[in-house]
C-alpha cells in the first residue's frame, strides 16, 4: 500500500511510496516539506519519514515494539506517536524529526492511541482504551498533569484549529457519533 498525494486544484496523483509493505497514517509536517508515516517495510510497525522534495526517505524508530499513530507537534520539533515500547500496553510518545530522544509521555498502562496536540504545544490529547478508565485524556508534553476529559468508550480524537476544542468519535451506546469537549475545563 504506496502513500499518494492528490493535487486537490488539478486532480493529479502522484505515488510518494512504493514497496510491498502497508505505508500508512501519513501526516504533514507544520511546513509541508516532509511527511511521517507508519509502515511494516521492516516487518515491524516502524515510524518513517520521507523529504517531499527529495522523495528521500528515512526510518526514525526501530524498536521491537509496533509504533504507529503518527504527527507532529504544531512546532514541528517532535513527533507524537503510539508504541507499546515501554513493555506494558501502549502508551503515548515523541520522538525528534531526526529520530533521537524517544520519551515516553502516557503512563496509561494498556491502550494510549491517536496523539494530537493543541496548537500552542501545552496540551497532548489522546484516547485510553483502558477498560479501567476508558476515555479522553489531555497531559502536558513533560507527561504531568494527565487528566481524563470526557469518559467513554471513545476514538480518534482531533484538536480544533484554536486549541480550545477535542472533537472525538463516541461510540459508547450511540452509534458512533462525533463529538466535542473543551480541553481546558
Amino acid at each position: 500500500e504506496a502513500l499518494r498525494e492528490i493535487d486537490l486544484a488539478q486532480g493529479a496523483v502522484r505515488q510518494l511510496t512504493g514497496s510491498l509493505a502497508a505505508d500508512r497514517q501519513p501526516a504533514y509536517s507544520p511546513d509541508g516539506r516532509s511527511i511521517v508515516f507508519s509502515s511494516n517495510r521492516t516487518r515491524n510497525l516502524d515510524l518513517w519519514i520521507l523529504d517531499r522534495e527529495s522523495g528521500r526517505l528515512r526510518q526514525l524508530t526501530d524498536a521491537p515494539a509496533q509504533d504507529w499513530d503518527p504527527g507532529f507537534a504544531p512546532d514541528g520539533r517532535r513527533i507524537l506517536f503510539s508504541s507499546g515500547r515501554g513493555g506494558g500496553g501502549l502508551e503515548v510518545w515523541s520522538i525528534a524529526p531526526d529520530g533521537s530522544n524517544a520519551r515516553q509521555i502516557s503512563h496509561d498502562s494498556v491502550d494510549a492511541e491517536n496523539p494530537t496536540m493543541t496548537a500552542d504545544g501545552r496540551w497532548i490529547v489522546y484516547t485510553s482504551g483502558n477498560t479501567e478508565h476508558l476515555g479522553l485524556y489531555r497531559v502536558r508534553p513533560d507527561g504531568s498533569e494527565a487528566a481524563r476529559i470526557t469518559s467513554g468508550n471513545h476514538t480518534n480524537g482531533e484538536v480544533s484549529p484554536d486549541g480550545r476544542w477535542a472533537l472525538f468519535v463516541s461510540s459508547t451506546g450511540d452509534g458512533g457519533k462525533i463529538r466535542f469537549v473543551e480541553i481546558e475545563t
